[in-house]
């Protein structure tokens, strides 16, 4: 089965493509420990079915997916989301 994380925070990075515009994504697993990681370990996470990640938005568990760019990058965003990853980039800020 799966392990389920949490995305609490985002670090955002200063590009406009869906697939550059986030740097680095966090948050704190089961055990108390913190974690971050890059997109693209989300990514081949998500892929390798190892791992599944959502985000909470209000009362709800809001799923985070992989897409691909038309350009063939693959990146993240949440199934919410059309193109850009607006609801992981609404997240709060860690630097």
């Amino acid at each position: 089965m799966p392990r389920a994380l949490e995305i609490q925070w985002v670090r955002k990075s200063n590009r406009f493509e869906a697939h550059d515009r986030i740097h680095s994504v966090g948050g704190v697993d089961e055990d108390g420990q913190p974690w971050r990681l890059s997109p693209q370990d989300v990514v081949h996470r998500i892929d390798s079915g190892t791992h599944t990640f959502f985000v909470t938005v209000g009362d709800r568990r809001v799923a985070v997916v992989t897409a691909t760019s038309r350009w063939g990058y693959r990146y993240i965003k949440t199934i919410d989301d059309e193109t850009q990853p607006d609801t992981l980039l609404e997240l709060p800020d860690f630097s």
